[in-house]
């Protein structure tokens, strides 16, 4: 009977997503990106959805995106992009991560359950990205170490926005303190039922190839880092340890029409985000910018 619903699926390009209590018919999106630039989905069942979590007495609802099986290196803060045009409707800037010992008593809790909570469940996916793609279709991302910057509830992102960065938060390694496990836990809501839901590993990924079929975005030309200012003013928006978070503001802000650039001193680990204006006037309007478009503050630099 599964079979043939699965064949009807690809036939008519709709879900048939079932629980415990009802079926639902639901448009299958496609055109969508993989989250994690230049990979491919896990083809490891313990990686898909469905696969159990004793840990927490419950059921995996997502995809894992880890180093070594996904085809491109996964590090702690790689970007993580939009799969589609969507509204961020979740942004976790904000994220206090869990002791080990809060970590322990909650999955301890999940033993005395049926299944797991879904405030558990919610606190074990970490830090998160949620968009909203329309007609009920929403992507949700996990474990993230950061989200990107300039970014807010209610903005729209096109496909291959930066949205956040690989880490390992909600997990026993983050609770630990370290940056070990970092991977993306990626998963995509249909209504009210996650893509794979009571699916076989080989049912969902035949799914996933008709879901994630959206060509790889050119992406912008990387913005190379000087190691000497420029002269003249510029407003100086963000200072960052990690290259790949300053590269995505500086993206996102040229993709607004803002001539950003990258800016490290020898002998210093911070790479500055950096504005170009030409006059005071000028830098006036970034940082109104800056304040209104990105909730960002800014600070006019002049260099001789």
């Amino acid at each position: 009977m599964r079979m043939k619903h699965l064949q009807r699926w690809v036939a008519c390009g709709l879900v048939m997503l079932f629980g415990a209590v009802a079926q639902t018919d639901f448009p299958l999106p496609t055109g969508f990106i993989v989250p994690v630039p230049g990979a491919h989905f896990s083809t490891q069942a313990r990686q898909l959805p469905g696969a159990p979590r004793p840990y927490r007495n419950g059921v995996h609802q997502g995809f894992d995106f880890y180093n070594g099986f996904v085809g491109v290196p996964v590090h702690y803060g790689d970007p993580v992009v939009a799969v589609a045009l969507g509204t961020v409707i979740r942004l976790d800037r904000q994220h206090v991560e869990m002791t080990r010992e809060q970590w322990l008593a909650l999955a301890s809790a999940q033993q005395a359950l049926p299944t797991t909570s879904p405030q558990a469940l919610d606190a074990f996916r970490g830090r998160q990205v949620w968009l909203d793609h329309g007609k009920g279709v929403v992507s949700r991302y996990a474990h993230l170490s950061g989200v990107a910057d300039g970014l807010s509830v209610g903005d729209q992102v096109t496909a291959g926005t930066v949205v956040g960065f690989i880490g390992n938060s909600g997990t026993l390694d983050g609770a630990n303190g370290t940056k070990l496990g970092a991977h993306l836990h990626f998963e995509l809501w249909l209504g009210e039922h996650y893509l794979g839901q009571d699916l076989s590993p080989e049912q969902t990924l035949a799914l996933v190839a008709q879901v994630f079929t959206g060509p790889a975005p050119e992406p912008m030309p990387a913005v190379a880092v000087s190691a000497e200012p420029e002269p003249g003013l510029a407003v100086q928006v963000a200072a960052f340890q990690e290259a790949a978070r300053a590269q995505a503001l500086a993206d996102r802000l040229r993709q607004a029409g803002l001539d950003s650039y990258l800016y490290q001193p020898a002998g210093s680990s911070l790479t500055r985000v950096r504005i170009r204006v030409s006059s005071r006037s000028q830098a006036d309007e970034v940082l109104a910018r800056l304040a209104s478009e990105f909730n960002l503050k800014g600070l006019i630099i002049q260099n001789p």
